[in-house]
């Protein structure tokens, strides 16, 4: 769908796999908008990848998730990518259990080869945001392929024994 930008008045595309917070319209004063006679209720969203987006969506197109679910899915930066993945809720939820320590598999690219690797990393890039999205630090144990330091403007999040091994992901790069 398309929205018109508060700020600019430009008119965006609002991907399918988008993620908006549900929030209140101070100038009306109301979060859900008063239906007419045989219409649909509609909300109010904000688009996190878009700030200064605002949507009134009916409330049946739209479908909640959990936080948790959230910040996983906010790392995939590609909404075709995020919606697939958060269609694929039983993957979803086993990445909620990947934590530093587990063994995983890592598949940079539909159909190619899996690399065993080690998480050493879990967690936000940007620690001051409220929603940030959950990114994975693995050390691959047998493929030299990494170039990740463990490092994010210019802050150490974490360390590791081999720069060259080891890879800065999402969710939808690593396998439980």
């Amino acid at each position: 769908c398309s929205v018109t930008d508060k700020q600019t008045q430009k008119l965006l595309k609002v991907p399918k796999g988008s993620i908006g917070q549900y929030i209140q319209d101070r100038s009306v004063g109301l979060s859900r908008i008063p239906s007419a006679k045989g219409k649909k209720n509609q909300i109010g969203l904000k688009i996190l990848e878009q700030p200064h987006a605002v949507l009134f969506v009916d409330e049946k197109d739209v479908v909640e998730i959990n936080e948790k679910f959230t910040e996983l899915l906010l790392a995939i930066t590609n909404c075709e990518e995020r919606f697939s993945l958060f269609k694929n809720r039983n993957r979803l939820s086993k990445g909620l259990q990947i934590d530093v320590g587990c063994p995983v598999k890592v598949q940079l690219r539909s159909g190619e080869e899996k690399f065993p690797g080690v998480v050493r990393f879990r967690g936000p890039l940007l620690a001051e945001r409220t929603v940030s999205g959950i990114f994975f630090g693995v050390e691959l144990l047998d493929n030299p392929i990494g170039n990740w330091d463990g490092r994010f403007d210019g802050v150490q999040l974490c360390s590791f024994a081999s720069v060259e091994s080891t890879l800065l992901l999402h969710i939808n790069d690593i396998i439980p």
